[in-house]
């Protein structure tokens, strides 16, 4: 190595920053390593950044090209189909078809107006069909159109067509003038006409000025006043003198008047197979007699609804009516129902009196009883319900429901306890024929409906009979009134009890008696009952006497037949030895719960 004197060797010699970078040395100077890393730093973030944005470039490339071809495919299928329809003999829904698709989704739409303009908006395709298509422009609403334009539309659309009327300003007043002025102009169109007015007889007024003009083809008529309240025949008396819709309703089936009168005597009431009258109170001592006439016009009535009616006369059970008023057959009845039915302000029994109806027909009666009241106070006397009544008369089967609700504290004042008893019969299988009826009242009031039941409801073919309470209630039916229903309706085959308690039942059953209750019984059927103290024993005693029809002497027994069923469901303190003593004289059947389940109640 050569040397300089002057300098020394090259060895020797300092090297700078620069070289020593250039040669990928490690600079002495702290500050620049720290900017290096920085710089290294920034550069790699700005790369990843990048490599992100490729990346989502790349699936968005690959994303296009599969719609690409997917919307191709869609296409080359869609001509694949339509090409294979055209060789079909029908290749598209015809138009009759999508007309009634038309028809049907606007009458269960709820706003029918909104609807109908959408069907006609999709295409004009569908715009045609809907235009050619009356019958989904038939149904005019107010307020729900709020428009005279809408409504002249509709009914310039609908054409020829039955229209369907209604108007509503129970709510919320509404002028009725507007809506009425075109729609009368094409009464005679009229199949079904509803309108709720409100609390006010100039509201009526002003509608009923729009319909003096004969609706040869109406079919229904709801009048129906808009807040709840009693209307009197005498605060419409302005129907008598302008008779709606001339009396010329030859078509009329359906009528149905809540809060609204129309005399009596008026063609309207004439040819219906159905009638609703709610909240009248009829005035004039031939009130009842004017009722009976005018359903007297209508002989193939279906359905009878008579709801919170009234009459200013009163009435007593030896009240006879106008004899020149003939009884009224409805032969055709399927459903009769008296609603908030009053002895002091209906005349049940007068009424009920005056009414045949067939056996298939479906009695249904609400009635609020008062402490003194039992229902030999609401039925006609029982020589004639055979004739009349035949859904109660004919009655197979029966059950007894009874509730109650105790007293209850409401602000400052305490609600009287409350007594509830439903009746509810069938005459041949279960959807043909039979009644119900409910009842309520205070204190006493299960007692009071029960204590006459058989003579003011006389069962001859009565085959099965079941008292019932809320599971495991054990309501103590007093014994004499027990005894007294099985007296009457001594032809009970089958007898059941349900959450009624047993100590009433087992002295009624083992009373001793040369005559024995219900001889024909052949089932006994207990439900959620507690077999405690001696009702097992004396179950056992009344199941040995009635199972063999002898007495201890040998003797029959009154002739009674031989019981051959007894049922026990979800009963509690059921022991082994009263199965064991009881399957040896007749079928037994019992289905038990867990015993955790059981609430044993001393009663009520």
């Amino acid at each position: 190595m050569h040397s300089d004197p002057e300098h020394g060797s090259l060895a020797q010699q300092p090297v700078a920053d620069g070289d020593r970078e250039a040669k990928g040395d490690a600079p002495t100077n702290p500050a620049s390593t720290t900017r290096l890393h920085e710089q290294n730093a920034v550069q790699i973030t700005a790369q990843a950044i990048l490599d992100k944005e490729v990346d989502v470039l790349e699936l968005t490339m690959g994303a296009v090209e599969e719609e690409i071809a997917l919307q191709a495919l869609q296409a080359k299928l869609s001509d694949l189909r339509y090409r294979r329809n055209q060789l079909c003999p029908i290749h598209r829904l015809p138009n009759e078809i999508m007309s009634l698709i038309f028809e049907i989704s606007v009458i269960s739409y709820h706003n029918r107006c909104r609807h109908v303009f959408s069907i006609a908006s999709v295409s004009r395709f569908w715009r045609t069909i809907a235009l050619g298509t009356p019958r989904i422009w038939c149904r005019t609403e107010w307020p729900d159109y709020k428009s005279e334009k809408i409504v002249e539309t509709f009914l310039s659309r609908s054409k020829d067509v039955p229209l369907h009327i209604t108007f509503n300003s129970a709510v919320e007043w509404f002028n009725p003038t507007p809506y009425f002025t075109h729609v009368s102009r094409h009464i005679n169109r009229w199949k079904t006409c509803s309108i709720w007015y409100t609390d006010d007889d100039e509201n009526l007024e002003n509608i009923t000025d729009f319909l003096h003009a004969p609706a040869p083809i109406l079919r229904e008529l709801y009048l129906c006043r808009g807040s709840p309240g009693w209307d009197s025949d005498a605060d419409e008396d302005f129907l008598r003198d302008r008779p709606l819709f001339a009396g010329v309703t030859p078509q009329l089936c359906t009528l149905s008047l809540s809060g609204t009168f129309i005399p009596m005597d008026s063609p309207i009431y004439t040819g219906l197979t159905s009638l609703s009258l709610s909240s009248i109170a009829f005035g004039g001592p031939r009130a009842i007699s004017q009722l009976l006439s005018a359903l007297g016009g209508s002989p193939g009535l279906q359905v009878l609804k008579l709801q919170f009616l009234e009459f200013s006369v009163s009435f007593s059970s030896t009240d006879v009516l106008d004899n020149r008023v003939p009884a009224v057959t409805l032969s055709h009845l399927r459903e009769l129902n008296l609603s908030g039915c009053d002895v002091d302000k209906l005349p049940l029994q007068q009424l009920l009196s005056r009414i045949t109806t067939p056996p298939t027909a479906e009695i249904g009666l609400d009635m609020n009883m008062g402490p003194d009241q039992s229902l030999c106070d609401f039925f006609p006397p029982s020589l004639s319900l055979p004739h009349n009544l035949r859904s109660l008369s004919q009655t197979r089967y029966l059950k007894i429901d009874m509730s109650w609700a105790d007293a209850d504290e409401e602000g400052d004042e305490l609600s009287e306890a409350q007594e509830y008893c439903a009746l509810y019969g069938k005459v041949l299988g279960d959807d043909e024929g039979g009644f119900w009826m409910e009842t309520s009242g205070s204190d006493d009031h299960i007692l009071n409906v029960l204590s006459n039941l058989g003579k003011a409801l006389p069962m001859p073919l009565l085959d099965k009979l079941k008292f019932a309470c809320s599971p495991f209630a054990s309501y103590r039916l007093p014994a004499h009134i027990l005894k007294s229903c099985l007296v009457d309706y001594s032809s009970l085959t089958q007898l059941l009890f349900r959450s009624i308690h047993l100590t009433s039942i087992m002295e009624v059953l083992t009373l001793p008696s040369t005559v024995p209750l219900c001889p024909s019984l052949q089932t006994l059927a207990f439900t959620d009952s507690c077999f405690v103290h001696d009702n097992e024993a004396r179950l056992i005693d009344f199941i040995k006497l009635r199972a063999t029809s002898t007495n201890a002497e040998g003797d029959s027994y009154g002739r009674a037949t031989p019981l051959k069923f007894l049922r026990l469901k979800n009963c509690c303190c059921v022991s082994p030895a009263l199965f064991q003593a009881l399957e040896v004289l007749l079928t037994v059947d019992i289905t038990i719960r867990p015993p955790r389940s059981f609430q044993c109640y001393t009663g009520r």
